[in-house]
C-alpha cells in the first residue's frame, strides 16, 4: 500500500514535508480511533516505511511476538517503523485514563526506542495526543535495551 506524502502546515502557512517517523506517528494517531473497541485496540497496529512505501499491519499476536512481526515486514531499505502495544494502567503510572498505547519507534542506525504514550478510553470515546511519560519511559528502558542487542 502506498500513501501520499503526509505534510504539516507551519505557522507561516507553508507546507513542510514530515520525516518518515513523523509521518508514521501522524498516520498511527489518525488511525487509532478507528481501531478502538470494547477490549481495547485489537488487533495491534504497526506501520513500516520501506523507502516510500507504507505497509500497514494489523497484528493478531500476543505482545511478546508483536515486534518480531513488525521486523518481518521490514526490508533492507526500511526508513522507519512504529508499533503500538495496548496496556492497562494503574494509579501512579503517570496517566489519567485506564488504558494507553505504548508507541515504539525504529530508525536505521538508532534501532528501537520508546516513543511515548497515547492514552485512550473506549466509552465515552477519548483519545489523547501522543505524549512523553516518564514512568513508562523508565519502565520500558530495559525492554528497549534487550530488543536492540
Amino acid at each position: 500500500m502506498t500513501t501520499d506524502k503526509l505534510c504539516e502546515e507551519t505557522e507561516a502557512g507553508v507546507v513542510a514535508e514530515q520525516s518518515p517517523i513523523e509521518k508514521l506517528r501522524t498516520y498511527f494517531a489518525d488511525q487509532l480511533p478507528n481501531h478502538l473497541n470494547a477490549i481495547g485496540v485489537h488487533p495491534h497496529i504497526a506501520l513500516v516505511f520501506n523507502d516510500e512505501q507504507l505497509t500497514v499491519l494489523a497484528v493478531d499476536l500476543p505482545p511478546t511476538r508483536l515486534r518480531r512481526a513488525v521486523e518481518d515486514a521490514m526490508y533492507d531499505n526500511a526508513t522507519a517503523a512504529v508499533f503500538g502495544m495496548d496496556i492497562s494502567c494503574r494509579p501512579n503510572q503517570g496517566t489519567t485514563l485506564a488504558d494507553m498505547i505504548a508507541l515504539f519507534e525504529w530508525l536505521p542506525g538508532t534501532g528501537w526506542y520508546f516513543g511515548g504514550v497515547i492514552e485512550y478510553q473506549h466509552e465515552p470515546r477519548i483519545v489523547r495526543p501522543l505524549a512523553f511519560n516518564a514512568y513508562w519511559d523508565e519502565a520500558f528502558s530495559g525492554y528497549v535495551s534487550r530488543i536492540n542487542s
